[in-house]
C-alpha cells in the first residue's frame, strides 16, 4: 500500500492539475518499477495506490521500493513545480497455506504505511531539530 506525502499541499499551493501530474507520475512510477507478471498496480483512492505482487521475497520487495524512491527523485526534476516526490509504503504478506482473506492483507498493508508515515513525520523533527546536524 502506497501514497504520496503531502499531496494536499500540491493541491493546494500549485493547483489540482499539478496535482494530477503528480499521480499520473507516481502511477507511472510504480507500474514501471512493479512491471511483469507478479505484479498489479492499482490506484485505490485519492493518492494512495495498492500493489499486489505474487511469488517475490522480501528483498525484492524492499529493493523494488527503494527503485520507486529513486524514480520518484529523478521524476521531482522534470516537474515543471518546485516540489520533491516522496512516498510512503507499508508491505503485509500472505505465504502459501494462510487463508486470511486477501482484504485482511490490504487492511495490514495500509496500517503498514501509515506506520511508515508516522515514522517519516518523526524523524523530519528530529532532523529539524535546532542545534542538531543531519547526517
Amino acid at each position: 500500500y502506497a501514497d504520496l506525502n503531502h499531496f494536499k499541499y500540491v493541491n493546494d499551493t500549485f493547483g489540482h492539475e499539478a496535482g494530477d501530474r503528480l499521480l499520473v507520475t507516481f502511477a507511472q512510477t510504480l507500474c514501471r518499477v512493479f512491471d511483469g507478471s507478479h505484479a498489479m498496480t492499482a490506484r485505490v483512492g485519492g493518492d494512495e495506490f495498492v500493489v499486489i505482487l505474487k511469488d517475490v521475497t522480501q528483498g525484492w520487495i524492499d529493493e523494488a521500493w527503494q527503485q520507486v524512491e529513486l524514480d520518484l527523485q529523478e521524476e521531482s526534476r522534470r516537474l515543471p513545480f518546485c516540489y520533491w516526490i516522496t512516498s510512503a509504503h507499508g508491505c503485509a504478506t500472505r505465504a502459501q497455506g494462510d487463508t486470511r482473506p486477501l482484504e485482511d492483507i490490504v487492511r495490514a498493508a495500509d496500517h503498514a504505511m501509515y506506520e511508515c508515515k508516522e515514522a517519516m513525520k518523526r524523524s523530519a523533527q528530529v532532523s529539524s531539530t535546532p542545534g542538531r546536524k543531519s547526517a
